[in-house]
């Protein structure tokens, strides 16, 4: 298709959720296909610019890698985390400003957000959304019933986010990764081979443990960063946390006698004879 085209000033490919290229590798023709042309975007063999830029989860990288592209230009790969303090504040204050129209000086609403958000770009999206349309909702004002509102909503859409990337792992299996995470620093991390060790110990059975770990990074709960993996989101942490790592109950099964034929006198003169 890119070969049909002649753009004068050349071409802007935008990919999102680009970890989904790795999904044709065991599809001969499409992986013929989709090998081709990432070589060709990669190597400039079009008669014209070509820049495709990709957004995707964690094992992006190594999809690319899987149809042949092994390296990325210096620059060109940016590993997406939390915003610093000043930017998730910049953010936070066009919405509250741009989106909302506040009155006032915003700075204590920007605070009180911010700590919530943790900086990620997704929460700072949902709260921002929200306390605009509070806001416009206040005529401008700041005020404490309008910020709980806020509070609320905002936690129900991140807890809608969580849930939705942990689609498809069952809850025993969300409760092994959060106890697997909960005496782990979130600045230090776990080896891969550690994280499989530790689900075999559960499971006891390899691809049972390989599986819930590609699950886990494929759905964006785990992330590596320089190999070493973690939950990328604090908030996300602590929810899987708190609502997964359950003490477990143990419910022996031991036959009791019926209490009702048990004070019964030709009960007691059976067991008897």
């Amino acid at each position: 298709m890119l070969g049909n085209l002649n753009p004068t000033w050349g071409l802007l490919l935008i990919l999102d959720e680009a970890q989904h290229v790795g999904d044709f590798k065991n599809i001969p023709d499409k992986k013929i296909q989709v090998t081709s042309t990432l070589t060709k975007i990669h190597n400039g063999k079009f008669p014209y610019p070509v820049i495709l830029l990709a957004a995707g989860l964690g094992q992006t990288e190594e999809s690319f890698r899987l149809h042949g592209v092994s390296k990325f230009k210096g620059g060109c790969f940016v590993e997406l985390g939390a915003l610093d303090k000043a930017a998730e504040s910049a953010v936070i204050k066009d919405w509250l400003i741009k989106g909302g129209g506040v009155k006032g000086d915003p700075a204590p609403w920007i605070e009180m957000i911010a700590q919530k958000t943790h900086g990620w770009p997704q929460h700072i999206t949902a709260y921002g959304d929200v306390v605009a349309k509070q806001i416009q909702n206040d005529h401008g004002e700041m005020t404490k019933e309008g910020l709980d509102i806020v509070y609320q909503v905002g936690k129900e859409r991140r807890e809608a986010y969580y849930k939705q990337r942990a689609k498809g792992i069952s809850g025993k299996e969300r409760s092994s990764l959060a106890k697997l995470i909960q005496n782990i620093a979130p600045e230090k991390g776990i080896d891969r081979e550690d994280i499989e060790s530790i689900l075999l110990q559960e499971y006891d059975d390899p691809d049972k443990a390989s599986s819930l770990f590609k699950r886990a990074v494929e759905r964006g709960i785990l992330h590596s960063q320089d190999e070493v993996y973690n939950i990328p989101i604090p908030s996300m942490r602590s929810w899987l946390i708190s609502n997964y790592v359950r003490e477990r109950k143990e419910f022996p099964y031991s036959p009791q006698p019926n209490p009702v034929l048990r004070d019964r006198d030709f009960g007691k003169d059976s067991m008897e004879r």
